[in-house]
């Protein structure tokens, strides 16, 4: 996602907010019931971060795996300790899905530009 004219703190608002929504509306299935839906999310900004498309998204995605490693579902941002300042990441483990799931056969894709990537 591009935010434009947007500063970090905001963008980090964007992200927390991201997570929340996804964190409080679970994917509700006739055959499954309720599914928690996570999302890990980088996020850079420009000149601070970056200042190419290349050099964005290589940011962006430093803080989705550091929200990875943290246990996913989360948002940061590249630098020490989320790139912001301030803790970001907000972590829960995630009920793992079946191999079967379409979301396992999803590994390995390319983060958007704001470095959101499927878990």
């Amino acid at each position: 996602m591009i935010l434009p004219d947007t500063d970090a703190t905001a963008a980090a608002m964007v992200g927390r907010r991201m997570v929340q929504a996804f964190r409080d509306r679970p994917f509700e299935s006739d055959s499954r019931g309720s599914v928690p839906v996570t999302a890990s999310i980088g996020v850079a900004t420009y000149q601070r971060d970056g200042r190419t498309g290349q050099e964005l998204i290589a940011a962006a995605d430093r803080g989705l795996y550091r929200v990875k490693a943290a246990g996913g579902h989360g948002a940061s941002g590249p630098g020490e300790p989320d790139g912001m300042g301030e803790p970001m990441a907000t972590t829960t483990k995630p009920t793992p899905l079946p191999k079967s799931s379409p979301r396992s056969t999803r590994r390995g894709t390319r983060p958007d530009a704001a470095g959101v990537r499927p878990n």
